[in-house]
């Protein structure tokens, strides 16, 4: 995984952690676990990688930030077993394969406290506390996306519709240009669909907000169309 050449090389790195900072051994059982750790590192490279979160998962793999006695060790490898079993849900049940890569994706976003993304070139962190826990979840996994967002206010009513080759840092930015309150979107294959479903989908909506391709009349012909999503909250309660 990344800096370790194998796993060998990664268990004797937690070794020496636990002997350094813990001045203890780790035992049978919690090798187990980091052996575990380096085998779902390798065997889901590709989907953490498209989820732009394998860096993620291998900093909490062993970021011993924190950990500064035996007892905290012991909750941390608790909490890695957990991480162990989502992940062996995908192995075990390998049916309905997105579903189960969304809940192991979801659990590696359950402690993460902030997402990095870029708007207009220039870095910025949006932290957890700043959007709803769905929100932070969903916007995690459209970093790089391309496709058309909706913005709505607080009664879901639809206010815009705009298009990004960037999911995750547009529908931040534009919610909060526009006091939204929620969104939805609709992801595309590639940026030139996005191009072409924006115009379409606000010639049909007509939201208010929109002055570009805004006109009285609608489509005289039908395209076919990505499956929108739910409609998610943005802001937090209070």
């Amino acid at each position: 995984m990344g800096y370790f050449q194998n796993k060998e090389h990664f268990l004797n790195y937690i070794r020496k952690v636990c002997k350094k900072k813990l001045d203890m051994d780790l035992s049978y059982e919690q090798s187990v676990i980091f052996d575990q750790l380096y085998d779902i590192g390798n065997d889901y490279k590709s989907l953490l990688e498209k989820f732009d979160l394998l860096n993620f998962f291998k900093k909490i793999s062993w970021d011993f930030k924190g950990v500064k006695s035996e007892k905290d060790f012991q909750n941390f490898c608790s909490h890695k077993k957990e991480l162990i079993s989502e992940a062996c849900l995908l192995i075990e049940n390998p049916k309905n394969i997105n579903n189960k890569c969304n809940k192991l994706i979801e659990y590696c976003y359950k402690d993460k406290k902030s997402i990095d993304i870029s708007i207009n070139n220039r870095e910025y962190i949006i932290k957890h506390e700043d959007i709803s826990k769905e929100a932070f979840i969903v916007l995690g996994k459209l970093n790089q996306i391309p496709g058309v967002y909706f913005i709505y206010d607080e009664k879901k009513n639809l206010m815009y519709i705009g298009k990004s080759y960037n999911l995750s840092s547009r529908i931040i930015s534009s919610t909060k240009d526009r006091n939204g309150c929620f969104f939805s979107y609709m992801r595309t294959k590639t940026k030139v669909d996005a191009n072409i479903l924006e115009p379409y989908m606000i010639g049909i909506l007509k939201p208010p907000l929109n002055r570009d391709f805004l006109t009285r009349d609608k489509p005289s012909f039908l395209i076919s169309t990505p499956k929108m999503s739910k409609v998610y909250k943005m802001v937090k309660e209070g």
